[in-house]
């Protein structure tokens, strides 16, 4: 397989853009002995490095050779705007091409496209870019929205970001796949002599580009906080070079009488970002908005103790290991500065927990990782060929009722308590009864032999992630299934633990979002029961096919009205709500069936016993199932 990959910003002033794909094509060189690259120094028609040609990253390998570029950007312009016929053949007749630089190329025949999403920062906060950036920005996400037959985000919460606002993108289609540090600790690091004034561990640290997002005009005003009220403090040395929107930068730094104590390096060699990173007293990061935040993590692996944002995706990168602030209040920058600083914080213990949490990130893995998507990629078919993603209609007046219900009373729509109507829950109770629920379930499994292995589970019928929730505390990895757009955001929106626990929108009546064996326990409680019988014994065949041999499936169905005359409809036995309120239909499926279904999809029923999900009014079960190993029918070892 021959990729194309986009290097143009790999030259001699990478920023965060161009150090992903530097980093991720060097370590694909490494690790790919199978694959062929043709490398574009140029690529797109905004971005221009008149450089680019000869500065950008080389690969002296057998399987990587430079690919197509132009001297000049009108040129570039004229071949990426209107591709000819000839187009993937001057492109070198890639399988895959995958674009870096926000830029997404159209009049792809053949190869597939693979794009690159770092941030939505452009619409999030238009006011800190130009006009002209913020245009190419939305220009390319977008295109990518219609055209991206698979997206790498770099975050979890770029990829959330991402698909609320393209909610027509197939969310199965966009991954993660974290950035990490080119930085290892040298124990004899010479000062460089660009930084003689800097005394180790003697001076704050903070690198970015000057521009809006970054915060460094609330950063200063902190700063100057401290020093008026702890007297004599350490210099601060911002380092990276001036963007957009910050001419009077230098001004501001004077209005505060800040001119002696606040050093403005510009951009610094990567000699000099290792020296400052490694004997920074700490690394202040209190950005406005990141998709992913390289900095912090560059600075945790060489031992900084950090102060970032407690937004967007900087407490996913920095975990437990730092101390995270309000970026929008002095307040809280200054509290944290000056706790550091007086010792309330033990820095050493700091230190310790920023190499450690930096040591989860990997290069090498995002490489394997983006190796096996182009593997993927190649052998599925393009964006525009996928069959259409629509409920069938019995399923989308289930998922319209739902939504109601999600927008108005969220967490009551899901644990019907009466004491809590009217947006009463409050979230800590309620994720408490999903833990209380899920130990719970936990020791019923241990204590009928069926424990589950802890490595990826579903939550089918997520709704606002109670169970999710729980179940992340257990699991390496969880995922969280819901038909109704509110009920995710809702659930995204709480979520404590985002790097174990994703939240997703299934618009199909099966799981198609999963592959075969993806699961190692499957859990779907009081959502079944919404769900026509035609469609819920379609879903637990699903729960089979999703499932790892060997894994459980726990999931709870009505059988039948307790008392009741059999009813006309089947699939339409009874309905909750009152006149003024949506109506949720509840059906049942009898044991007989669900036994059946179970067999015949290579499931072995374990246990089954009665429960009230269902209410008084119905005869309702929890089913725990294992899935069999073919070859054997039985459970394999874990």
């Amino acid at each position: 397989m021959r990729v194309g990959f986009d290097i143009s910003q790999t030259g001699q002033a990478k920023a965060g853009c161009g150090w992903f794909a530097d980093s991720l094509i060097h370590h694909l060189a490494e690790i790919d002995t199978q694959n062929e690259y043709v490398l574009y120094p140029t690529f797109g028609d905004v971005y221009w490095d008149a450089e680019g040609p000869a500065a950008t990253a080389r690969i002296d390998e057998p399987k990587f050779r430079r690919g197509l570029s132009h001297p000049a950007l009108a040129e570039a312009q004229q071949f990426w705007r209107n591709p000819g016929d000839d187009f993937e053949a001057r492109l070198g007749a890639p399988d895959v091409v995958h674009a870096n630089n926000f830029f997404c190329p159209h009049g792809l025949r053949r190869a597939r496209l693979v794009y690159t999403l770092y941030d939505l920062i452009f619409l999030e906060h238009p006011e800190s870019t130009t006009e002209a950036n913020r245009h190419g920005c939305f220009t390319g996400v977008f295109n990518a929205s219609l055209r991206a037959d698979f997206i790498v985000a770099i975050s979890h919460y770029s990829r959330r970001h991402f698909l609320d606002t393209f909610p027509h993108y197939p969310a199965d289609r966009i991954a993660v796949a974290y950035l990490a540090s080119r930085f290892h600790r040298k124990p004899h690091c010479a000062r460089p002599g660009k930084l003689a004034r800097l005394q180790p561990g003697r001076f704050w640290l903070s690198v970015g580009t000057i521009e809006p997002r970054k915060n460094h005009r609330r950063l200063l005003q902190a700063y100057a906080r401290l020093k008026a009220q702890g007297g004599e403090t350490f210099p601060l040395a911002l380092a990276g070079g001036k963007g957009w929107l910050m001419e009077d930068f230098e001004d501001f730094v004077d209005k505060l009488g800040l001119r002696e104590d606040v050093m403005l390096l510009g951009y610094v060699e990567e000699a000099e970002l290792q020296w400052l990173y490694q004997n920074c007293f700490a690394f202040l990061y209190p950005s406005l908005f990141e998709g992913f935040g390289l900095p912090v993590l560059e600075a945790m692996t060489l031992g900084a103790p950090v102060i970032a944002s407690n937004t967007t995706s900087l407490p996913e990168i920095v975990g437990q290991a730092g101390l995270l602030v309000d970026p929008m209040t002095e307040e809280s920058i200054f509290n944290a500065m000056h706790r550091l600083a007086t010792g309330q914080i033990n820095r050493e213990v700091l230190r310790e927990q920023s190499v450690a949490r930096a040591g989860e990130f990997s290069w090498r893995s995002a490489a394997e990782q983006v190796r096996d998507l182009y593997v993927q990629v190649a052998a599925q078919p393009r964006l525009g060929e996928l069959p259409p993603e629509r409920l069938p209609s019995s399923l989308r007046g289930v998922a319209s009722s739902w939504e109601s219900y999600a927008k108005g009373d969220p967490l009551w729509a899901v644990l019907t308590w009466p004491d809590k109507k009217g947006n009463k829950w409050n979230p800590e109770d309620f994720f408490a009864v999903g833990r209380r629920d899920v130990e719970a379930l936990l020791a019923y499994l241990q204590s009928i032999g069926a424990s589950p292995r802890l490595g990826r589970a579903l939550d089918f019928g997520s709704g606002a992630g109670r169970l999710s929730q729980a179940l992340a505390a257990h699991f390496a990895e969880v995922h969280g299934v819901d038909i109704s757009p509110s009920m995710v955001r809702t659930a995204v929106k709480l979520n404590r633990y985002p790097r174990r626990c994703q939240f997703h929108l299934n618009k199909t009546e099966d799981l198609r979002l999963f592959p075969d064996n993806t699961f190692d326990f499957i859990l779907s409680l009081i959502t079944l029961q919404h769900v026509p019988r035609k469609y819920a014994l379609q879903y637990i065949a699903e729960f089979v096919r999703t499932t790892a041999p060997g894994g459980i499936i726990v999931f709870q169905v009505p059988d039948s009205q307790r008392d009741a005359p059999p009813v006309s409809d089947p699939d339409c036995d009874d309905d909750i709500g009152g006149a003024k309120e949506p109506v949720m239909i509840m059906s049942g499926v009898p044991h007989g069936e669900v036994a059946q279904t179970l067999t015949r999809c290579g499931a072995r029923l374990v246990d089954s016993v009665e429960d009230q999900c269902a209410g008084p009014k119905w005869l309702s079960y929890r089913y725990c199932a294992v899935k069999l190993d073919r070859d054997q029918g039985t459970r394999p070892a874990p």
